[in-house]
Formats: C-alpha cells, sequence, structure tokens
C-alpha cells in the first residue's frame, strides 16, 4: 500500500537560476534566502526521505480542458524559460519519470468524475515549475521519480478536490511512497 511521504508548497521564481553575481546584483548585494532553503530541504529530505517519486503539481503548466500528467518513463533535454530565456538558458534536465503512478491517477480520476490524462508525448511541454525545483532538489539521485501535474485553468474548486482524491486514492493502490510538491 502507498502513501504520501510528504508534502510542501515550494517557490520556483526563475532568478534562482540565475549566476551568483546576477542574483546580488538584482538583491542589494545580498542572495535570496531561497537558495539556502533549498539546499537545507535538499539535505534534510530529499536525500534522506525514504520516497520513490515526486509529483510536482506545476502552477506553470497550465491546461483547458483536463489536467495532464506527464507519464514519461524518462524526460531529458535542454530548457529555456520563456519567462527569462536571458538569464536561465539551457537548463539541462534528465529524470526517470513514473507512467504506472500517472496511468493509476488517470483511471482514478475516471471514477472520480474528473478527467486527468497520463501523457508521454515526447514534444510535451516542461515548464520551469518543475525544471528549477528538480535542478535544486532532485538533480543528482538517479533513482528518483519525477512527474508533474497541469492546472485545469477551467476547472473549479470541486474539479481540482476531485483530482486531489483521485491523486490520493491512486497513489494509496501503489506500493510506493510519493512527494507531494506544490510548486507555486
Amino acid at each position: 500500500m502507498g502513501e504520501v511521504a510528504g508534502a510542501g508548497l515550494l517557490a520556483h521564481v526563475p532568478t534562482i537560476m540565475l549566476p551568483e553575481a546576477a542574483r546580488r546584483e538584482l538583491n542589494h548585494g545580498q542572495d535570496t534566502s531561497l537558495l539556502a532553503g533549498l539546499h537545507r530541504l535538499r539535505a534534510q529530505i530529499f536525500k534522506l526521505l525514504d520516497y520513490a517519486t515526486v509529483l510536482v503539481l506545476d502552477s506553470h503548466w497550465a491546461t483547458t480542458a483536463e489536467y495532464v500528467l506527464s507519464a514519461h518513463d524518462r524526460r531529458a533535454g535542454p530548457y529555456t524559460p520563456g519567462a527569462t530565456p536571458t538569464g536561465a538558458h539551457p537548463v539541462s534536465y534528465d529524470f526517470p519519470g513514473d507512467p504506472e503512478l500517472a496511468h493509476v491517477v488517470a483511471d482514478r480520476a475516471e471514477g472520480a468524475g474528473t478527467w486527468i490524462t497520463a501523457i508521454d508525448d515526447s514534444y510535451l511541454p516542461i515548464s520551469y515549475a518543475t525544471v528549477n525545483l528538480w535542478h535544486f532538489l532532485g538533480r543528482g539521485l538517479p533513482d528518483k521519480r519525477w512527474v508533474s501535474l497541469s492546472v485545469c485553468q477551467t476547472g473549479d474548486s470541486e474539479d481540482h478536490l476531485r483530482a486531489g482524491r483521485a491523486l490520493g486514492e491512486a497513489i494509496g493502490t501503489l506500493d510506493r511512497k510519493v512527494l507531494l510538491v506544490a510548486s507555486g
């Protein structure tokens, strides 16, 4: 039986990907405290906690008529964010996915009365709300899987609650511990 091993709301502000000198210039000579927090979170949670998959509720991945969950065996490539292309380009990412989790979530969503579609299209976009957090929290941890869930921009409160219930039920049916990260 699976479980949610932890959950959190984390910032992913694009400026964390800038070189240190640029970050300090933007912040009156100081570096952002978010970096120290992410380094601490990696050392104390992401490197030590027993979990298999990180599921990112990605606030910058907006879909129109459904929720979409990445269902790739692996996601890799260069990423340049559209929001800050001059400062953070390209960021390389490479991590295993969790297609089994994605498909079980999609199946549970159907029974919960909402649409979550598991997609493994190699051209499916990825956003910096996932890439930035993986860069600091998951990079170098090759046995940890990462998947992203979009936000259905036409969903209402009840749709979001149904999607959350489907996530919880799906995780509970698998032999896996999952970290939920709302990247906001």
